[in-house]
């Protein structure tokens, strides 16, 4: 799993900065780039929650009983965090009424971007709407419609939730 996750963090370096260019030659607003790419990571995250969970099919199967909201955040916390960006989440948060917060302190992604570059922020955009899609395509494969948004403190990042 550990060449897994590395060899995908490369596809990422590739990827998201292949696709705002390409989309930036195409005259694409930063909105339909971020939108393009919220889409991308939305059907990533489905993809990956499949697989993901037939390798760890017996954490979810082991209580014959209905997985929970709660469950299911802290499967993503823990499993599926640690599955593509190598560590789990800091801290999970929640209200109890569908409300959560995915705490990163360090989000791996921001690792490859140039803070000094003029397009830093739209870039920090870029990769936090491609990580919602993710959150959103996971949640969406366990019958949970969801919003994402971000509170980000470089490079800790808070990943909002709220569910539907």
């Amino acid at each position: 799993m550990e060449v897994n996750s590395t060899l995908f963090q490369f596809l990422l370096i590739e990827l998201i900065p292949s696709i705002i260019e390409s989309s930036k030659s195409q005259n694409l607003s930063d909105n339909q780039i971020n939108l393009k790419l919220e889409l991308l990571g939305f059907k990533l995250g489905n993809k990956f929650n499949e697989i993901i969970l037939f390798k760890l099919n017996e954490s979810f199967t082991k209580n014959e009983t209905k997985v929970n909201l709660l469950d299911i955040m802290k499967f993503i916390c823990k499993d599926f965090w640690k599955f593509v960006f190598q560590k789990q989440i800091n801290n999970l948060k929640t209200n109890n009424r569908g409300t959560f917060i995915l705490i990163d302190v360090n989000f791996k992604l921001f690792d490859n971007l140039n803070s000094n570059s003029l397009q830093f922020d739209n870039y920090i955009n870029y990769y936090l709407n491609f990580t919602n899609g993710i959150l959103r395509g996971i949640l969406h494969n366990f019958g949970y419609n969801c919003n994402v948004n971000n509170d980000v403190n470089f490079p800790s990042v808070n990943f909002n939730i709220e569910t539907q």
